[in-house]
């Protein structure tokens, strides 16, 4: 080997030999990727007069969309259906997401019991093996709030 027959000292090598062995971890630790199942199921559903919502699912890499609305027989209508592949990179930005929110950490239900027809939110996530849903009732959770604009800015950016 090159290094070898160089006039160099001992502790020059075990340097240079740490130095390579700490370049090669950075570079595979920068080129992991969490290829674990990634599953998101998020529904919001507003009752009332007339019962209307939108429902978004991902799983891996796959994204669908659709709005739903109550047609005027009392039927629950799907509109405005999507279906896209994500990015790696878009994939990464909502792993961080739920996990800088410690959604697994959460309570499963979060309600407003003085409200009536009020929103209901509903997430299931199925990440790094582990899975969790939660329901929202009338209320806000700030935790979940970066996970919902994410997933809202997704539709957005694909329904356009």
């Amino acid at each position: 080997m090159f290094l070898i027959n160089l006039p160099i000292n001992l502790n020059m090598k075990k340097q240079l030999f740490f130095l390579l062995v700490a370049i090669v971890a950075l570079a595979g630790c920068a080129q992991q990727q969490d290829n674990s199942p990634f599953f998101i199921e998020y529904t919001f559903h507003q009752g009332g007069l007339k019962n209307y919502g939108n429902a978004i699912s991902i799983e891996n890499s796959q994204f669908t969309a659709y709005n739903f609305t109550e047609s005027d027989d009392g039927y629950m209508a799907k509109k405005d259906s999507i279906s896209v592949t994500l990015s790696s990179d878009e994939i990464a930005n909502l792993r961080n997401t739920v996990n800088n929110s410690n959604f697994f950490s959460l309570q499963a239900n979060y309600f407003d019991d003085s409200c009536f027809d009020g929103p209901t939110r509903s997430i299931e996530i199925t990440s790094n093996g582990k899975s969790k849903s939660i329901s929202v009732y009338c209320t806000s959770v700030d935790q979940l709030e970066p996970i919902f604009a994410a997933l809202y800015n997704l539709n957005a950016k694909y329904s356009a």
